[in-house]
């Protein structure tokens, strides 16, 4: 404890800072929550517990310590150093040290999740100078952007003057990390990407506990939870896309390629490389469902305190995810305490009130961040899709991504029902209720497929106590190790890919000039409109995937807002208003138009310059109105005017 605060103490000027930025993450990311778990934990821990609790409670304490900084007027460094000195103080004055137990196979797990992340994760983010830039991750950066510019909640960069309309707490939380550390922000993302696959794969090993004893049962359910969705995508990749030079993109999309399924369900580990608030979600849902599972095997008291704050935690990390597993989890524990017969009435009615609770709790604490992210958005998240064709192809994506654990889990589902297992059958219950809702809610921009992953996340745990099953002979263990073999490659090529071939930030120096002009010769509140030039490249089949780099770079590496900042699908998906408006004036804007009254009065209630962005092939110089356009920029065929806009 002692030497990692010194080493966060360093100072700046001393050159030690990869040591010091981990010995400050730690403060940040771990010690809070070793703080407040000394509290709650049992009497006898195991190693594996140790490095898993107090990492998932460490998040939401901190952030809310972090934002009460901001509240009383405090930058975001301050309001850090007020947070890590909160929860020293905290932990110090309860006290850190209690005895720690080595359950059976502890060092195994960590062992595995060590080499999984080195092999997985830290090879290729070391490749590509240890960031995570990949997908949409720009679009998170944009968020974290406007943070670090003293807006927070933060308002949208992609339409001006509108609320974001996203779960921000993980950008908040990377802000705040980005200021006590001093990485840059796709640094803190690969950083927080590489200590999420830990804790997913540990939270694996540790849920498999709940449904058998056996080593090698818990070991396989965490390499499958990692390794299990889309087990035969390497075939596809190698029979249709190993070609591409943009092999990552193949392996990313194997069943688009050839059936139109959903791209994210190409490769599990894809959600690990990109940066964004889904895969830290993981290892919360998992250990939610553990203390379910925990509860209704009879456990309680501070637990449910544990319970409470991780399912809260899951919920303001990844709303959309958190809000399906609560209510499948409440649904399979209804069903559960229904066909139970082993357990009194009073035990039964005490586990649903017990859970009910929790979940209860957590829904309180929520409600204030979801009406923040919830009370401007002018179309649903989700609806109830009752359509044949949808639920045929959900159907086919299931089947086609999921298939190799569905048959290893199929033995252990018998078994579970036949000998009464709480743990498994509560499992069983809720993998059915997902896969219900995943037929018939529609969610929009075909984000559906996050109820696929939280498939991944029921049937894996299951897979401990299929071992007991498909060990019964020789020739059924071989087909079971083998299932766990062949499952290995669509991930291991995927991260292999981002080795070779690493998605960089790169940028045209005339670009990188640009980008250095906004941020220091324009005012702070200025609103850019640029002509999108990146929509006529296409190099390669992976650039659609990439134009976020485009869309966000103004507002990541200038921190400038814009009038509008992506395509239609993802803003309708996260309700802005004026879409067709802006989209129809940015037009107007960057092709010189004459500008109507009704133009005129809409930018000018931005209270904000206008700085547009062009080139030749948009509009030509000579073209423009003077005295609407005037000039502030030139680098080659990149311009920039001033919109001069007066009532």
């Amino acid at each position: 404890m002692a030497a990692i605060i010194f080493l966060a103490l360093i100072p700046e000027l001393i050159p030690l800072g990869p040591i010091r930025a981990i010995a400050r993450y730690l403060l940040v990311a771990y010690l809070p929550g070793l703080a407040i778990w000394n509290r709650l934990r049992p009497s006898s821990p195991s190693l594996v517990d140790v490095v898993l609790y107090p990492s998932l409670l460490s998040i939401l304490p901190f952030a809310w310590v972090g934002l009460a900084g901001v509240a009383l007027g405090f930058d975001l460094r301050i309001a850090g150093w007020i947070a890590i000195v909160f929860f020293l103080v905290i932990g110090f004055w309860l006290g850190w040290s209690e005895p720690i137990g080595e359950a059976r196979g502890d060092r195994v797990a960590l062992g595995l999740s060590a080499v999984l992340v080195i092999f997985l994760l830290i090879v290729p983010f070391a490749a590509n100078s240890f960031q995570a830039v990949a997908w949409d991750a720009p679009l998170h950066a944009a968020i974290v952007s406007r943070i670090l510019g003293g807006v927070i909640p933060p308002d949208s960069p992609m339409m001006a003057g509108q609320p974001a309309n996203y779960y921000w707490i993980y950008h908040f939380y990377s802000a705040l990390l980005l200021r006590l550390t001093g990485m840059s922000i796709y640094q803190v993302f690969a950083v927080l990407s590489v200590h999420s696959l830990v804790l997913f794969t540990l939270a694996g090993y540790r849920i498999a506990g709940r449904l058998t004893t056996n080593l090698f049962g818990r070991i396989s359910a965490a390499w499958m939870l990692v390794f299990g969705l889309n087990a035969f995508g390497w075939i596809i990749f190698f029979s249709y896309g190993s070609q591409n030079l943009d092999r990552w993109y193949s392996l990313v999309v194997p069943f688009a390629m050839v059936h139109g399924y959903s791209p994210s369900l190409g490769s599990f580990i894809h959600e690990f490389l990109d940066g964004g608030p889904f895969a830290i979600s993981f290892a919360f849902i998992l250990m939610w469902l553990d203390v379910v599972m925990a509860r209704s095997q009879g456990n309680g008291g501070s637990a449910l305190v544990t319970g409470a704050l991780i399912l809260a935690s899951a919920l303001y990390l990844h709303p959309l995810s958190a809000l399906f597993v609560t209510a499948a989890s409440l649904a399979a524990l209804l069903m559960l305490v229904t066909i139970d017969r082993r357990s009194s009435f009073t035990e039964r009615k005490r586990t649903i009130v017990d859970t009910g609770v929790m979940a209860l709790a957590a829904a309180i604490v929520t409600a204030p961040y979801a009406w923040n992210i919830l009370h401007a958005k002018t179309g649903k998240p989700l609806s109830v899709h009752f359509n044949f064709e949808f639920a045929k192809n959900q159907i086919w994506s299931i089947a086609a991504t999921l298939g190799v654990m569905v048959v290893l889990v199929v033995p252990a589902v018998r078994r579970a029902i036949r000998d009464r297992s709480r743990a498994a059958l509560f499992l069983t219950l809720f993998v059915g209720a997902i896969t219900a809702g995943a037929l018939v809610v529609k969610v929009a921009l075909d984000a559906e497929y996050k109820l696929v992953y939280l498939l991944v996340l029921g049937l894996g745990p299951i897979i401990a106590l299929a071992w007991d099953a498909w060990r019964q002979t020789r020739a059924t263990q071989f087909v079971f190790i083998v299932a766990l073999a062949v499952s290995v490659p669509t991930s291991a090529l995927t991260s292999y890919s981002f080795t070779t071939r690493p998605p960089r930030e790169k940028r045209d120096p005339a670009r990188i000039r640009l980008l250095q002009w906004i941020r220091e010769r324009t005012p702070a509140d200025a609103i850019l409109v640029e002509y999108p030039y990146w929509l006529e490249q296409h190099a390669s089949d992976a650039d659609y995937l990439y134009r976020d780099r485009y869309w966000f770079d103004i507002a990541v590496y200038a921190n400038r807002r814009q009038l509008i900042g992506y395509e239609t699908g993802m803003l309708e998906q996260w309700g802005y208003r004026d879409i067709a408006l802006r989209q129809t004036l940015a037009r107007k804007l960057t092709e010189g138009q004459p500008l109507g009254s009704a133009d005129v009065s809409y930018l000018t209630s931005f209270g904000a310059a206008i700085i547009m962005v062009t080139n030749s092939a948009a509009v030509r110089p000579d073209t423009l109105d003077p005295a609407v356009y005037f000039p502030v920029y030139e680098d080659g065929d990149i311009r920039a005017y001033r919109v001069v806009v007066v009532k």
